[in-house]
């Protein structure tokens, strides 16, 4: 049954990618965004690939050296495993939702602990959601938003996200300090939920003590990580430095494709923050890996930076590179990890 759904999420996936590049291509010229990519810098091309490898090891840092210090047993090379995973599997899911519980079941596969795990991947998401709103505050700073303008109606994607991401950021801090607060707001919630008619026939409010216990177990989370930071402030605010310039780097992945064109004109600076801004507008959109809003605000944003003929060409290798060649990557690791673990059970067996 996994199986089948994880297989209509790729397909789902595939048929949301192809929709999109049939509709702008419907309005690029399809040859000539193939001549543009193939006269494009080779060099400044391999300079994009390996600004989103670090991106992936520096996620892959930050994850080992969280675990490492909590005495979790584990080797670098697992922790860069698990950044394939999210990628993975927060492509194929709604908001990106299924990326980090996909990780915890490989490092519970791997021997990690549900509890040092959980708390890990908890300073992870604190982090990298704390991070895009510090390059968001950069950006409206920097900009004085002259970058909405060019954005029309999809200038509310980018408040949606700012709003939520805060909102995101603002409830992990309650929980981590005020835990107390939001696990008795959280069940006043469920308690008043369930006195309506309609909603108490869904099949998640029919049993609550199912979701107290839910809600008892995330914040006994919270709460260790609350005392980790308190434990670890210095690998706290060096996790949280490392993910600015992981999201640099990935950031920094439309930069290298502009100059692989040849183009000068526009600085690093700007590039960056423009691409934070398409971040900002696509992170939470309930839609697998935010395709056709990504690619969307994109256009709307760099079409005052690339000219008409490398606009295009531009989405294809930035969104290439940065996104659509890291899921393939990422299938591709998942499958050989799991081929592999088939074999040791084999061996186990045997």
């Amino acid at each position: 049954m996994k199986n089948k759904k994880s297989l209509l999420s790729v397909l789902f996936l595939i048929l949301l990618i192809t929709v999109t590049f049939l509709w702008f291509f419907h309005q690029y010229d399809f040859h000539e965004t193939m001549q543009a990519m193939k006269n494009a810098s080779l060099a400044f091309l391999f300079a994009a690939v390996l600004s989103n490898l670090m991106f992936v090891l520096c996620e892959a840092y930050n994850l080992y050296a969280i675990l490492v210090s909590i005495q979790a047993d584990v080797k670098f090379r697992k922790c860069v495993k698990y950044v394939f995973v999210e990628c993975y599997f927060c492509a194929i899911t709604p908001s990106a939702s299924g990326g980090q519980p996909a990780q915890l079941l490989y490092m519970r596969d791997d021997g990690i602990p549900l509890g040092k795990s959980s708390v890990a991947l908890l300073i992870i998401a604190i982090t990298y959601k704390g991070s895009l709103l510090l390059y968001a505050g950069i950006t409206y700073l920097m900009t004085r938003i002259s970058f909405l303008d060019t954005m029309g109606r999809f200038k509310y994607l980018f408040y949606l996200g700012i709003l939520m991401n805060a909102g995101a950021v603002l409830f992990m801090a309650m929980a981590l300090f005020s835990g107390g607060v939001i696990r008795r707001l959280s069940f006043f919630l469920i308690a008043a939920l369930k006195q309506i008619p309609g909603i108490r026939k869904i099949r998640l409010m029919q049993n609550t003590e199912r979701l107290y216990e839910r809600v008892n177990r995330t914040m006994d989370s919270y709460q260790e990580g609350a005392v980790y930071i308190a434990k670890h402030k210095d690998v706290f605010v060096r996790v949280l430095a490392i993910t600015m310039v992981q999201r640099t780097f990935r950031f920094i992945v439309t930069y290298f494709v502009y100059c692989s064109f040849g183009l000068h004109e526009t600085g690093m600076l700007p590039v960056l923050l423009l691409q934070s801004v398409v971040s900002v507008s696509a992170d939470m959109i309930p839609i697998p890996g935010a395709v056709g809003v990504s690619e969307t605000c994109y256009m709307r944003l760099f079409r005052s930076v690339f000219p008409r003929e490398y606009l295009m060409p531009s989405l294809v290798l930035s969104r290439g590179i940065s996104f659509y060649g890291m899921v393939f990557l990422s299938s591709i690791m998942i499958i050989v990890s799991q081929i592999r673990k088939i074999g040791r059970e084999k061996r186990g067996n045997m």
